[in-house]
């Protein structure tokens, strides 16, 4: 019974870093916001943050540790809606995926890519 568990908390550890280093980014443009200045990590931050949030869910949910619910689904759905609406909210997008390629284009085009594998892996 224990090793079940312990092979279950190793099938999440690349979830949760990236749910810790999303909120990292965003704490760390916390004080660039402030400024008024330009900040990659906001837009990148929230966008891991609520990906990989949505990822771990969907993970859960076809490895068969939770049970598949419509609830779950919605969450998860709604995570990714966030992820991309972060993005696409922006006032000038196309000069903003031109100078922050990293937080406008990489992490969530990444962040939808997971995700739908995981959704769609038989």
């Amino acid at each position: 019974m224990l090793k079940n568990l312990e092979n279950i908390k190793d099938k999440h550890t690349g979830s949760l870093t990236a749910i810790i280093i999303g909120i990292l980014l965003f704490i760390s443009s916390i004080k660039s916001i402030t400024e008024g200045l330009p900040t990659e990590g906001f837009v990148g931050g929230i966008s891991l943050t609520f990906g990989a949030i949505a990822y771990r869910l969907a993970k859960k949910r076809k490895l068969g540790t939770v049970n598949p619910t419509v609830l779950r689904v919605i969450l998860e759905v709604v995570c990714i809606v966030l992820a991309m609406l972060v993005v696409l909210m922006q006032n000038d997008l196309r000069l903003m995926a031109l100078s922050y390629p990293l937080s406008n284009i990489f992490i969530p085009g990444g962040v939808l890519i997971a995700y739908l594998y995981i959704v769609f892996k038989k």
